[in-house]
């Protein structure tokens, strides 16, 4: 599940994948958009991820991206995780 909203010219989604807990992205048009947009809503831009989601990935579950991007074929809710075991 996705939720959207817009502020200051700045989308704002709850993100939902498979086996991680939900995390907030933030786009905007320029990094000086995203850091006021995040102070607004008081987000700490210091701790923010610029990564996409195979690093969340291998990061909680201690696997490489590679393991991740070549070994895994699909991600999907109703499967069991197979990154634990």
């Amino acid at each position: 599940m996705r939720e959207l909203w817009e502020l200051d010219g700045v989308d704002i989604t709850i993100d939902e994948w498979p086996f991680l807990e939900p995390f907030v992205e933030i786009k905007g048009q320029s990094v000086e958009q995203v850091m006021k947009v995040s102070e607004k809503i008081d987000f700490d831009y210091n701790q923010a991820k610029f990564c996409s989601v195979d690093t969340l990935y291998s990061e909680k579950y201690g696997i490489s991206i590679d393991k991740i991007n070549m070994e895994t074929p699909q991600i999907l809710f109703e499967m069991d995780n197979s990154f634990i075991g």
